[in-house]
């Protein structure tokens, strides 16, 4: 293959792309309700996603403090004097549940544009900074 040889791949793509709106662009034309079927269908998956979402951070966020309350329990049942340690695997799991419902609030404040939304994203990612800040510095002594 030479240097300024062509590529057929993105050119058949791009034919591809060129042929398929034109019908589109046709039926939106006939169809006046055409673009808000489409805006009501992608807000309608995109809410399913955000409660996917709010799901499965809610069960990480669930999971990894039912590992953490077993872990200190335990440590405190074998030996009270001990400091706790081994907190870091088991914070995990809430930073990436955390992360999960920034991302599921970020989906629903672009959809739905309300100040009650902006507060709880703004708190999520207040509370997942405060949890990083922690894990940071405990990090940071357990390494001296």
């Amino acid at each position: 293959m030479t240097k300024y040889e062509t590529k057929k791949m993105p050119i058949l793509i791009a034919l591809i792309m060129i042929i398929s709106t034109v019908p589109l662009g046709l039926y939106a034309l006939e169809q006046h309700d055409f673009i808000l079927n489409i805006e009501h269908l992608s807000f309608s998956i995109l809410g399913l996603v955000v409660e996917f979402m709010n799901l499965i951070a809610g069960f990480l966020v669930l999971f990894g403090s039912v590992l953490l309350v077993a872990r200190y329990v335990r440590t405190k049942l074998e030996s009270p004097t001990i400091p706790f340690e081994g907190t870091t695997p088991r914070l995990t799991f809430l930073t990436l549940g955390l992360e999960i419902f920034i991302g599921a609030e970020i989906i629903n404040t672009a959809t739905t544009r309300t100040l009650e939304d902006f507060l709880l994203l703004s708190l999520t990612i207040a509370t997942r900074g405060l949890i990083g800040l922690i894990l940071y510095l405990e990090k940071k002594s357990s390494s001296h």
